[in-house]
């Protein structure tokens, strides 16, 4: 499990709570994914890293399920994903896993959204209607080639219907995910690029000093 800083802890929970609500709501957005840590991965994922999150539904704000459109939570650009890897570890109510390069997006809502890299939603597919009371309503876990997540964050966004009027609401905020790292060979170029434009300097050094 990542153990993670005081200060990195005040910026995960800060960046998890910046939240927009979508025009014509007043309630506070409502699912939101929190970090958890990492684990190393075991058997097909050996060699990787497991990066766990749960959502939870805001206190009085929202509503899940019922007869609107599905309500739904996606975690954008995630640097490393194991195409495949996703999994729901515990829930309320059955939630459907798609992976694509782009959205699910919330109307009025604009996060970024890096079209070459996967994003992975979970959509609440359960009829059951439950209307925010703090709780969790999801665990999952995501698996990346990437280890390193400090200061790193990850957009998401949410939908659901708003509780007093029964309009679709949404949010987008940041949460840690894994941070993509130079591959040795750029680490070497970038290494052979600084020796070639010290190299003028260090002759005139050299004649300098001669």
């Amino acid at each position: 499990m990542l153990t993670l800083s005081s200060a990195t802890h005040r910026c995960l929970l800060f960046a998890a709570f910046a939240l927009v609500a979508a025009a014509g709501t007043n309630a506070r957005a409502d699912l939101i994914p929190l970090f958890d840590g990492t684990s190393a991965g075991t058997g097909t994922y050996a060699g990787d890293t497991v990066f766990h999150y749960h959502v939870s539904l805001s206190t009085g704000s929202s509503n899940l399920g019922g007869s609107g459109p599905n309500d739904y939570v996606t975690i954008y650009d995630f640097a490393g994903y194991v195409v495949g890897s996703a999994s729901v570890v515990s829930s309320t109510g059955t939630w459907a896993i798609s992976e694509q390069l782009t959205g699910l997006t919330p109307p009025l809502v604009a996060p970024p959204d890096n079209p070459s890299l996967l994003n992975i939603s979970f959509t609440y597919t359960t009829p059951t209607l439950i209307t925010g009371t703090g709780q969790t309503v999801l665990t999952f876990d995501l698996v990346s080639t990437v280890s390193q997540v400090a200061g790193v964050f990850t957009p998401y966004s949410g939908s659901s219907t708003n509780v007093t009027n029964n309009t679709v609401q949404g949010n987008v905020g940041f949460v840690a995910g894994p941070n993509p790292v130079p591959e040795p060979s750029a680490v070497a170029l970038m290494g052979l690029g600084c020796l070639a434009v010290a190299a003028p300097y260090l002759r005139r050094k050299v004649r300098h000093t001669a």
